[in-house]
């Protein structure tokens, strides 16, 4: 034989008199209310009466469950609760930083010219009269080639500047310094003479310009014979 009890349907919840007889309470789906608590109240000294606890389980390493599987609050084997964030690596029980776009790998290499027979020049800007932007870049350097014939000549030199004005004739271009590693002198230009292969390598370390451009000076006495080849590196690091 089953025996059913009788339940009242209510939409909220109403307080009656201390140990008055009461009904079994469902909401009105007829879900049965409960109240369940503790014998001690929030913030009061604990007297051993076995309040309702929330549990979890001690966990020294965490493992990773199926997604939208149901879960059990886990602690650590001090009982401290396990929070982990997006940088939490189980293998080693700890938690690591990354950085977005690492100094490091911020460089950008340009070829400014790489041609031949270039026309005489009495100071032409590369890579244009506005110059190579340093914002960002800390280290600044130059590899390339001059090949000259009997009747030309080039000499490179770097100017830099932090005159912001919006018209580059304008600037106060000043002409720098840089280590040349391949001759281990620190010079501020580099001449190619007629018949003349020259190799280079110009460091320019801590470039702390807003702008920096490389001048070139071309001159052709008769036969237009020269090759000109600049590639540059812009680091942050």
């Amino acid at each position: 034989m089953r025996t059913s009890f009788a339940s009242i349907a209510k939409s909220a919840l109403v307080l009656v008199t201390a140990n008055s007889p009461g009904a079994l309470v469902t909401d009105l789906y007829r879900r049965l209310y409960t109240n369940p608590q503790g014998g001690v109240a929030d913030d009061a000294a604990d007297d051993g009466s076995n309040p309702i606890k929330i549990g979890a389980v001690a966990d020294a390493v965490l493992t990773a469950v199926a997604d939208a599987d149901r879960v059990q609050l886990v602690t650590d084997l001090y009982r401290r609760l396990q929070v982990v964030i997006a940088g939490y690596d189980s293998g080693s029980n700890a938690n690591r930083t990354f950085e977005v776009a690492p100094l490091n790998l911020q460089v950008l290499e340009e070829s400014l010219v790489d041609a031949a027979n270039h026309a005489a020049s009495a100071g032409i800007q590369y890579p244009s009269d506005d110059g190579l932007v340093m914002m960002g870049y800390k280290d600044f350097s130059i590899t390339g080639k001059f090949i000259c014939g009997a009747d030309n000549t080039v000499t490179m030199d770097v100017r830099g500047t932090n005159d912001e004005d919006a018209t580059p004739a304008n600037r106060d271009w000043v002409s720098i310094y840089g280590y040349r590693s391949d001759t281990n002198t620190v010079v501020n230009s580099i001449a190619n003479p007629v018949s003349t292969t020259t190799t280079f390598a110009w460091d320019f370390d801590n470039c702390n310009y807003r702008y920096v451009r490389v001048r070139l000076v071309i001159v052709n006495g008769g036969a237009l014979s020269n090759t000109i080849i600049i590639k540059i590196r812009r680091k942050a690091l």
